[in-house]
């Protein structure tokens, strides 16, 4: 299962820069470094490859 949350541990996380690691840039400086609202951060964890993959596909549809 892909979580969201905080980065690190062996689970895997989505999360989105803006709102978490990069949340006290202006938006005019996180576009200046092109960190834009729609990108997303995956942190791969310790779970089984084929797993990962499939909840992937299953999230992303």
């Amino acid at each position: 299962m892909i979580c969201y949350g905080n980065l690190g541990g062996v689970e895997s996380v989505v999360t989105q820069p803006w709102t978490t690691t990069h949340h006290d840039l202006t938006p005019e400086e996180r576009a200046r470094r092109g960190i834009s609202d729609a990108m997303l951060r995956l942190s791969i964890g310790a779970e089984d490859a084929e797993d990962l993959i499939a909840d992937l596909r299953q999230a992303l549809g």
